[in-house]
This record gives C-alpha cells, structure tokens and sequence, in this order.
C-alpha cells in the first residue's frame, strides 16, 4: 500500500465526514485512511465506525481516554501500512487531485524520506511551501530556506514521509497539549537524508480562523517541555551541520519568545508555580555535558526563568512604549490572537482602556477576547480611533493599515506592535 492517511478527531463531527471524503472521493485506491478518536463526547467515533464499515479502506480506532493529538497520531502510525505517511487534521481537507500529484513525485523521485507539499490557509488564502518546480531537494538548502523564513514550515501535514524512515529513526510525536508539531517536524528535517517537493497545492488549512485562548499553565509548561525536547534534538545533528543546528536553534528561541507572551498574562503566584517547572526543565538540559562541549549553551547553563522574566519586561515595555507613543489612554487592538490577549492583559494592568478588537473573521465577531473586551467588526470603526496592528508579519500590517485608512482612520493614528 502506498499511502496511510492519519487522521486523529477529536469533537470535530460537523467536519470528519469531508475530511475523510476529501481522501476518497479522489478515487485514488493505493492508500488507507486511519481515523483515531481521542475518547471524542460527541459522534465522531460512531461516524468513523460506520466510515469503518462501509470503506474496506477506512480503519477506526478509539483512544480508552483523551490523550491530545500527538499521542493520537502515534497511535495512527503505530496502525499504519502505508509506504508514506500523510497527516490531516479532522477539520481540513485534501485538495482534489493531489494524492495523484504526490504518487508521481514519489514514484519518480529516488526514495524521498520525506516530500514538502503545498498547503493554503483558507481564511488569508496564503499560500505556503509553493517556490520552483524542483522535484529533488538538498535537505539542508531547504532547512537554510526556513531558516531565512521564506516560508512556514512548523506544520506535519506539510510533510508527507516514509514510513520506514519513521520507524527506523525512532521519530513520534511527543505527550504535549501544543507545539508537537514543531518537534516532530525538526526530528523529520534533521534525520532525512533525501527530500522531494510535490508542486500544486495538497492541502487546505482551515484553523486559522478560530479564536485560540489557550494560555493555560498546562499549555506554557508544555511550550517549555517541547524547548527542551528540542534542545536534545541537537544531539542527532551530525557535526558540520551547520544550518541545521542554526535550524533547530531558531526553533528553540521561536518558542521561547511564543512562551514569555503567554506568560504575560499570568500574575506573580502563578509565576512561581511555573518557576518550579522551568527550574526542573533547566536541569535537565544542564545535566547534558554534550551541549557544552558542542557550544550549544555555556558553561553557566541555561537558566530558562530567568530568560523568560526578562523576554516578559521586554514585551511589556515594547506594549506600553507602543500606546505611549501614540499618547493616548483609550485604544482598539487589530487581530484577535494570543499575542493580542496578552496586549490587552499588559495594557488594563496599566491603566489602560482597550474598547475593543477589530478581526476580519466575520465569526469572530461578538466573542470575548479577555477581561469583557469583545471582537468588533472592523466595519464599526470611528475615523478617530487609534487602533495597534497586533501581527508578526509586516506585510500584513501594511495591508490592515491600507484597510483602515480606506475605512477613514487617520494614518497617524495606526501603530504595528510585533510581539514575535
């Protein structure tokens, strides 16, 4: 069999049915699908069974209990039979054709570990991963192309890999409530020898427009345990591998700047519940002599409290300098987003008045972001309001800012805050 599709669900019954029929109705014979419930409340594991039933192709398997969708598509490779592995997230889809697409790069590729696909976010209709019609990759030319951010590259499902070369090297996803992806996705990069790239676009992202406010302890504790997951990542970097130590370095420091947002929203007792869980990660990693000798950290060690303490005074400096500038007490954010959580929660702890957050989700609109600050339409904005673009990307910006100001808001008045 060729291909495996691994689809982990989880409470996602408005949306199994077209993931799975976004596989099959492409009528592409040579795969299965594999559907893994994670002990869901709703009907999700009784649509998979009768999927099951129906399509020899389909198999259901049920967690005992929720265990994340790590854990879940471990599972799911643990099940699998196919020569490749394709991920898809039970509220996504697979573009028509691309599973025909993918079979003739891979049958005409020399034994690709893993294959970059093409992917769009539905709701910026962003495309990502698309670059020349190159077939065979230099695995550490590509890693160099993320490294200089020419595209996202975080995500599992944008890689399609052999499933031998999963089991050969040991690769899983590891037990955390976010950020698995990010792992699993540097062990792919940093242990593949041959890569491939699959032009036309595979995949459709359907996530991005949904409100995330998980900024729980749980969530920054895991945020810190995948840091350390990849600092020992850097392990299986072979020597004179440069760019892909830069590689994995970069995704430890994009993390800990994601982390230190999160943690501007806690107040100082839930911070020293968490010093206790940076202390113990820190040790970890400080026990290792092997990032010394390579020059990965010091000879002090690393310290992650500490670091993080004072990436959370920056960011907080960064947001009160931005609305300080504009010297005024009363503001809207743009973007509904953690980053604009943690914006608000820093801003009203100083006095601040935020009268709302503009998003162009439509089905955003009139949910609370944080503390009784709802999303608004950005129609509703006052030609006089003096709004912060809370997004890392300038380009964006440049386009919310073109926004505004054609809905009237005064240029001056338009300020970008990048928390990244």
């Amino acid at each position: 069999m060729l291909f495996s599709v691994i689809i982990p669900v989880f409470n996602d019954e408005k949306f199994i049915l077209s993931a799975v029929h976004s596989v099959l109705d492409q009528g592409f014979d040579d795969l299965q699908v594999v559907i893994v419930d994670d002990a869901s409340t709703d009907r999700s594991g009784r649509i998979a069974d009768d999927l099951s039933v129906k399509y020899d192709n389909v198999v259901a398997l049920h967690n005992e209990f929720n265990v994340g969708v790590g854990l879940s598509r471990n599972n799911g490779i643990a099940h699998s039979s196919g020569d490749y592995l394709i991920f898809l997230d039970s509220d996504d889809v697979l573009m028509d054709g691309g599973l025909f697409g993918l079979h003739e790069v891979v049958s005409n590729t020399n034994e690709a570990d893993v294959v970059s696909v093409v992917w769009m976010d539905e709701f910026t209709e962003e495309v990502n991963n698309a670059f020349d019609e190159r077939r065979e990759l230099v695995v550490d030319d590509y890693i160099d192309s993320i490294i200089q951010a020419e595209y996202k590259a975080n995500f599992c499902w944008s890689y399609i890999v052999k499933r031998r070369f999963i089991l050969e090297n040991d690769i899983y996803f590891i037990d955390i409530n976010v950020g698995e992806d990010v792992d699993f996705v540097v062990k792919v990069l940093t242990s593949a020898n041959k890569m491939a790239y699959c032009p036309g676009l595979f995949y459709l992202y359907r996530g991005s427009g949904r409100l995330s406010k998980d900024v729980s302890l749980g969530t920054s504790v895991g945020l810190l345990e995948l840091v350390v997951s990849l600092y020992f990542s850097l392990c299986g970097v072979g020597l004179g591998r440069n760019r892909a130590v830069e590689f994995v370095l970069s995704r430890i420091r994009d993390v800990l700047r994601i982390l230190a947002v999160r943690l501007c929203l806690f107040d100082d007792d839930v911070l020293i519940g968490f010093k206790a869980d940076a202390d113990r990660l820190s040790q970890r990693v400080n026990d290792s002599d092997t990032f010394k000798k390579r020059g990965y950290i010091d000879h002090h060690g690393v310290d992650f409290y500490t670091d993080l303490l004072g990436m959370v005074k920056y960011l907080l400096d960064l947001v009160l300098g931005c609305v300080d500038r504009m010297e005024v007490s009363k503001v809207y954010l743009f973007c509904a987003s953690v980053d604009s959580f943690s914006a608000v929660n820093i801003l009203m702890k100083h006095g601040y008045t935020v009268k709302g957050v503009f998003d162009n989700n439509k089905s955003l609109v009139g949910k609370e972001l944080c503390a009784g600050v709802k999303v608004i339409d950005v129609e509703s904005v006052e030609e006089s309001a003096y709004v912060v673009v809370v997004n890392p990307n300038n380009n964006t910006f440049l386009d919310i800012k073109a926004q505004l100001v054609e809905l009237g808001v005064n240029e001056v008045n338009i300020s970008h805050l990048n928390m990244q």
